[in-house]
């Protein structure tokens, strides 16, 4: 008897020794443990995380709008009506011919008359050689030969060309013009002509960029075409695009065109971009009442306009992180704690057994 419960106690000793190590192989002694947390990260941007903002928030609509609103209301053009450039037309022909003009009574027809002007073409391409010769990019000797090949046009003849000193050359043929009377007398006629039609294409296209920038941000219709209709139309659409700049949207899309413009990454100061970055979204937001959408160009075909690529495949060697790490190490962990458990009740119904055994053996 003795010896049987000898022999239980040491099989039941050694189902319970079975259960320890398995358990305690992920058991952590609160009397030693340590907490440890993440190391300090410092938030960082790349340039091309800022200049993808950037991007994103110029991608916009309705910034697009305001940026454009801002621009026509910037724009300085004075307005000038087609009566007003027949006018100027007309005089500059007087000058010209001697003659009054014929009284055709359209801005078109005034237009042609003037352009009809005998050698009208001829006086036109020896004032612009002229002009770039003042500003233009080419070289002394591609001006000067612009300059004599549209003066030889109009029957003026050049001399003493030097081929080795075209910087002389052409100081010398401009010279040679200027002091025409006939030149300055054409030129006067053509600057007049051309300034007039310019002017008038200049506020033509004045009106046409703020009635546009108007609408994209949803003015009144009616309250831009009854600007338009006014006398000096350019002055009262600017009001209205004052007045809607003005306005909290307005304003707020004013800060932050402002703030893009003057965005600039630091490829030197990572911190300083993510800062600029954070600022850029949050000015957005003000003005446009939602989050800013990031648009990476993306690597993946199958994803394209993806925010960001995202790269879902994952090394099956690599140890577990996170949440899903934690899951996989949990339940591996129950799975040798299982194992470990079924051992040790297999051990532990050996040592009832061989006590039953024993203990009867006794009693015979």
């Amino acid at each position: 008897m003795k010896k049987a419960q000898i022999l239980s106690a040491i099989a039941l000793a050694f189902a319970l020794g079975v259960v320890a190590p398995v358990a305690g192989a992920n058991a952590v002694d609160p009397r030693t443990a340590t907490v440890t947390g993440p190391e300090d990260k410092k938030d960082t941007a790349t340039v091309a995380e800022v200049n993808n903002v950037i991007k994103s928030i110029k991608a916009q609509p309705e910034y697009q709008a305001y940026a454009a609103l801002q621009d026509a209301n910037a724009d300085n053009a004075a307005y000038t009506s087609e009566a007003d450039q027949q006018a100027a037309i007309a005089a500059a022909y007087k000058t010209y011919t001697g003659n009054d003009y014929d009284g055709t009574d359209t801005y078109a027809a005034t237009l042609a008359a003037a352009k009809g002007v005998e050698n009208y073409s001829k006086w036109a391409a020896l004032v612009n050689a002229m002009e770039a010769a003042d500003n233009g990019a080419t070289s002394d000797k591609q001006k000067a030969e612009a300059i004599i090949t549209a003066g030889e046009a109009l029957g003026y003849k050049f001399a003493d060309l030097d081929v080795d000193n075209w910087a002389q050359n052409l100081t010398d043929v401009k010279a040679d013009i200027n002091k025409d009377a006939n030149y300055t007398k054409a030129k006067t006629f053509i600057d007049a002509v051309s300034g007039a039609e310019e002017a008038l294409n200049a506020s033509n296209t004045s009106i046409a960029n703020l009635k546009s920038a108007l609408a994209a941000v949803k003015v009144d219709a009616r309250d831009i075409d009854a600007a338009a209709a006014n006398a000096a139309p350019i002055t009262e659409l600017k009001k209205l695009a004052a007045a809607q700049l003005a306005l909290p949207r307005g304003a707020a899309y004013v800060t932050l065109i402002t703030d893009v413009n003057n965005a600039a990454a630091d490829a030197d100061d990572l911190e300083a971009n993510y800062t600029l970055i954070e600022n850029l979204k949050t000015a957005y937001k003000t003005a446009s009442g939602s989050d800013l959408v990031v648009v990476d160009t993306p690597t993946d075909p199958e994803t394209p306009g993806e925010d960001g690529d995202k790269d879902d495949s994952k090394d099956p060697s690599a140890p577990g992180t996170g949440i899903v790490g934690s899951s996989e190490g949990n339940a591996a962990t129950t799975v040798s704690m299982v194992a470990g458990l079924a051992t040790a009740l297999t051990a532990l119904g050996a040592g009832v057994v061989a006590y039953r055994s024993a203990r009867r053996s006794s009693e015979k």
